[in-house]
């Protein structure tokens, strides 16, 4: 049995102030679980842009692709204080 692949990404409107690095992303040396529509995480592949530091961000959405292979989830981010 494969595990569901997990994949990041942010709106092109928000990458001024969020960034997704995918060479910063390594499933196998570090898995993640699946977050809640909802949630503030922060992720050692989503950085502010110019300090490339990790950054708060707020899960808007999650959408399950089971015909790719392996069967994928996409999330969903976008820039986020813990105060909204």
């Amino acid at each position: 049995m494969s595990f569901p692949a997990v994949k990041w990404a942010v709106f092109p409107w928000d990458v001024d102030k969020v960034l997704y690095v995918d060479e910063l992303y390594d499933p196998s040396h570090s898995p993640y679980s699946l977050p809640g529509i909802g949630d503030f995480i922060i992720r050692p592949f989503i950085v502010d842009p110019e300090t490339f530091e990790p950054t708060l961000v707020r899960v808007v959405e999650i959408q399950e692709h089971p015909e790719m292979q392996p069967h994928t989830f996409i999330v969903l981010v976008i820039p986020a204080s813990p105060n909204h």
